[in-house]
């Protein structure tokens, strides 16, 4: 078993929390859900969200997910390309909220950047 974390903001899982699936914008803009693994996730914060507030990690259980999970290099970019030597996980398709086994809220340092919640780690240990 894995977990996959998917950055959200807060109002919008609340929004969905209720629902039996949790969508991200980016599925009908782009086709799927963008994830990170336990290892991207902070790099993918501190460049996307730097001092945001109001986040949260949807740590989603891989093997309990309804739709396709492919691992794939960020859009635009080809794996052959030299900037980037990884792949992130893409949900095709609404998460099912039965994956979803934990929510965590996301809290900048004084400076903006994340660091990784304590529970996370915790949490991947536990999912190894």
């Amino acid at each position: 078993m894995s977990i996959i974390l998917h950055i959200a903001r807060r109002k919008a899982w609340d929004e969905y929390s209720a629902e039996r699936y949790y969508s991200d914008p980016s599925l009908t803009t782009e086709g799927f859900i963008h994830c990170s693994t336990v290892r991207q996730a902070i790099d993918t914060l501190n460049r996307h969200f730097p001092d945001e507030r109001d986040l949260v990690f949807l740590c989603i259980d891989e093997q309990k997910l309804e739709p396709k999970v492919i691992y794939e290099s960020p859009k635009g970019i080809t794996i052959d390309d030299a900037r980037i030597k990884e792949v992130y996980p893409h949900l095709y398709g609404p998460i099912n909220m039965t994956a979803v086994i934990r929510v965590v809220d996301l809290v900048p340092e004084s400076d903006g950047s994340f660091q990784l919640p304590e529970e996370i780690n915790q949490l991947s240990d536990k999912y190894r």
